[in-house]
């Protein structure tokens, strides 16, 4: 027994009924989540703006200078860390542009460990780098234990990637070995040669000649790396 053709053409306008229903359903659903979430109906350009106002918002930084620059100054009476802030931002200008232009530049007071890991990153670079801008730089993280030191910064910055605006931020570790037993670079003193082990040190305690402690003769960089 055939089904009669009415009742075909019936189903088959109940299908398209509930589909343009669905359609409408869901198309409302999408843009009702787009207005609140992302201020807009269009969540096409919702998104679009999201990613437009991720280019063009600094990230956060883990800014610790209130808690940890005491515990510096203790050890460290005579350190500057306004100079080793602006150490760590010209590193990593200069790392930048080591990478776009595919050639190592020399940064000073680099630890070999360093060197080496940005040699093998401008080998697998394929991107271009341009319009850094630095934002701030704060101090992230100290430790001291078993012979070496470390002042961890953190830096936000943006640039741009071939064509697209990025929001970084890359964290810079220096590091002071103090003990040469369990390192291989410690500070002398410029009189007898003996080495100062102590942190803190204002004259040597052999001689008693006055110690100056120079930042860039006493710290390595010896890591930047993204955070």
């Amino acid at each position: 027994m055939s089904i009669p053709l009415i009742i075909i053409l019936v189903l088959i306008l109940a299908i398209i009924i509930s589909l343009i229903f669905l359609v409408f359903y869901v198309k409302g659903k999408i843009e009702r989540f787009s207005l609140r979430f992302l201020g807009t109906k269009n969540i096409v350009d919702g998104f679009r703006n999201q990613e437009i106002e991720y280019s063009e918002t600094p990230k956060s930084l883990s800014g610790l200078d209130t808690v940890l620059l005491p515990k510096i100054n203790k050890d460290f009476p005579n350190i500057n860390i306004s100079e080793i802030k602006s150490i760590a931002e010209n590193a990593i200008l200069t790392y930048y542009s080591s990478l776009s232009e595919k050639e190592f530049k020399d940064i000073p007071n680099i630890t070999d460990k360093l060197e080496n890991k940005i040699k093998e990153n401008i080998k697998s670079n394929k991107a271009k780098y341009s319009k850094i801008k630095i934002h701030r730089t704060v101090l992230n993280a100290y430790d001291n234990k078993d012979g070496l030191c470390k002042i961890t910064l953190q830096t936000g910055l943006e640039y741009y990637k071939d064509n697209d605006k990025v929001q970084d931020r890359l964290n810079t570790e220096f590091i002071y070995i103090y003990d040469e037993v369990k390192g291989n670079i410690s500070l002398n003193c410029p009189n007898c040669g003996a080495p100062i082990k102590g942190l803190g040190f204002k004259a040597c305690p052999y001689c008693e000649t006055g110690i100056v402690e120079l930042f860039s003769k006493t710290w390595l960089l010896d890591d930047i790396y993204q955070k």
